[in-house]
């Protein structure tokens, strides 16, 4: 860090610039600029470079390309503009400039801005996105009108639908579609229609006009009621060339009343086309299905059986008494076969006393266990003998025994036995296991005699 004798830390010019940067973007939130155009020019990577200025002053602007492609006429040096912007620092030549994001003639006046203003917002919260909008219904059966029910799109849109789809019903809701209490008109009879769901869809419409004429169907409300309706609604607002908020939000967008008519419903004709090759289809697997059942039949009527079937039902009938003729001869028969193998096995005396062949092996099983068990009686107490023996051995070698008899076992502190002076060194510590427990001690002298008489 540099410091200046008596005047604290020092600054560069490019931290001075960069620190100004940061101040003008998080203390000023984008602005509406009035002022004429000056030394305006277009790069050959399609930015556009000018300055605004007034009576006493002027500021650079820089349009970059992604939002001049939204421009709606191609401004002069002369011009009167409103300019929408951020206020940032260019780091190379220190100076200020504005970033335009919105570019307007400034004889628009406040409704084009507050119309540009609620487009940002709305398409920031993804009211105009292709993924959110819903399919038309296919047969539409009931249509629900949002319209004047005294203005030529009323006129057109009933014209168009009874035209080409007669049998669909219509059901308008009379509605305001300009000046004071529209929008809220528009919005009730949305909702109502959305609450009641007696129709398939909507269709939201209008005759053409200014600005000003359609500012109705660009108020928010009407636009979010649009993007709310669970029923797929269809716009047809103003001609061709108007275009409205509420179109953008819509479901399908019409460029006038009666096309929004003509999008709603299909014609009779383009039902035709559809339905009479799916007719002549059906009637041809009709026929196939026919043709088929008529040669089966056939061939099942031209059988034996079919054409002399009691011939057949006296032939099954003989079959059936000849089995029968003969299971009446083979069961008794075959009854009185067992009733002799059981009174011939009844006869036989292991059949009277099943157990009685068993006796004599009983007893053979008793005496060979008797002999078993004595046999083994002095290979039983030698074993015993030996086992003591044993034991009485592994007592006397035990340490423990030697314990006993006053003697002390000596473990360094690794746990190992220490059996020579070799292994320990004066000071240091042992532990001696003694009979009932152990004792912690340390060398303090070694001597190399022993210590009995």
């Amino acid at each position: 860090m540099n410091r200046a004798p008596g005047h604290g830390e020092v600054w560069s010019v490019s931290r001075l610039v960069l620190e100004v940067k940061s101040l003008l973007a998080s203390g000023l939130s984008p602005l509406w600029i009035e002022g004429e155009v000056s030394n305006y020019t277009r790069s050959a990577a399609g930015h556009r470079y000018f300055s605004l200025k007034d009576e006493t002053n002027q500021i650079r602007c820089a349009l970059f390309k992604g939002r001049a492609r939204e421009l709606r006429f191609e401004p002069a040096d002369g011009q009167k503009v409103v300019a929408l912007g951020r206020v940032d620092m260019f780091g190379p030549r220190s100076e200020f400039q504005l970033l335009v994001d919105q570019l307007l003639p400034a004889g628009l006046g406040e409704l084009e801005r507050a119309f540009r203003e609620l487009y940002e917002k709305l398409k920031r919260e993804g009211l105009f996105e292709p993924g959110r909008k819903k399919p038309l219904p296919v047969f539409p059966r009931r249509v629900g009108v949002v319209t004047s029910a005294r203005g030529a799109a009323l006129r057109d849109i009933l014209q168009v639908l009874a035209r080409r789809a007669p049998h669909v019903e219509v059901v308008v809701a009379d509605t305001l579609v300009q000046g004071s209490g529209a929008a809220a008109g528009i919005v009730r009879s949305i909702e109502l229609f959305n609450r009641a769901a007696q129709v398939d869809l909507i269709i939201v419409a209008r005759g053409g006009g200014s600005l000003e004429d359609l500012w109705a169907f660009n108020e928010e409300p009407v636009v979010r009621a649009v993007a709310a309706s669970t029923l797929p609604p269809i716009s047809g607002v103003g001609h061709e060339i108007d275009t409205t908020l509420t179109d953008l939000a819509a479901d399908l967008r019409a460029p006038t009343p009666s096309a929004a008519a003509e999008l709603a419903v299909r014609s009779r004709e383009e039902w035709h086309k559809r339905i009479d090759p799916a007719f002549a289809r059906m009637r041809l697997s009709v026929r196939k299905a026919f043709d088929l059942g008529t040669t089966r039949l056939a061939n099942c009527t031209a059988r034996y059986g079919f054409r002399r079937p009691e011939e057949a039902l006296r032939t099954f009938a003989q079959i059936v008494d000849a089995l029968a003729e003969r299971l009446a001869r083979i069961v008794p028969s075959r009854w009185k076969q067992a009733a002799l193998a059981f009174s011939t096995l009844g006869g036989r005396p292991v059949f009277k006393a099943p157990l009685q062949p068993l006796e004599p092996r009983r007893a053979r099983v008793d005496q060979a266990s008797q002999r078993l068990l004595t046999a083994w009686q002095p290979f039983l107490a030698s074993g015993r003998e030996r086992l003591a023996h044993n034991s009485g051995s592994l007592d006397a070698l035990s340490p423990r025994a030697v314990l006993d008899r006053g003697y002390a076992v000596l473990l360094s502190p690794a746990g190992g036995v220490v059996s020579s002076l070799d292994q320990v060194e004066v000071g240091a510590p042992l532990n001696a296991v003694i009979k009932g427990g152990q004792l912690s001690t340390r060398v303090i002298s070694k001597e190399s005699k022993a210590w009995w008489p």
